[in-house]
């Protein structure tokens, strides 16, 4: 990104993570903690670990379409800790698309 070291106070994802690769996603957040600021937030929202029936036989669609393995497989908060984010909330909720999941972390 062409952006300095420390630059943004927060940075928000929307449905982008489920079209990255594992190692895509991997290095978007390693890049994403470069330019927070210390205390900075990134704040994400895509697909999450389905929980429930019907959640659970949605991503079997999706898989055919995106690459969202990580995100059903319960991967992205891991990669948070990886990357050295503070997980500081995490909130799924169940759509007709599957589970959605917003992730807070926090550079700390």
């Amino acid at each position: 990104m062409p952006y300095p070291d420390n630059w943004f106070d927060r940075v928000l994802s929307s449905l982008v993570f489920h079209h990255l690769t594992t190692q895509d996603k991997e290095r978007t957040l390693d890049e994403l903690f470069r330019v927070l600021k210390p205390d900075g937030e990134l704040h994400l929202a895509n697909f999450g670990e389905p929980k429930g029936l019907y959640a659970k036989s949605v991503p079997w669609i999706i898989r055919r379409f995106e690459r969202v393995d990580d995100n059903i497989n319960g991967s992205i908060p891991e990669m948070f800790r990886k990357a050295k984010y503070s997980v500081v909330e995490t909130f799924e909720f169940l759509t007709l698309f599957g589970t959605w999941a917003f992730l807070c972390g926090s550079k700390s």
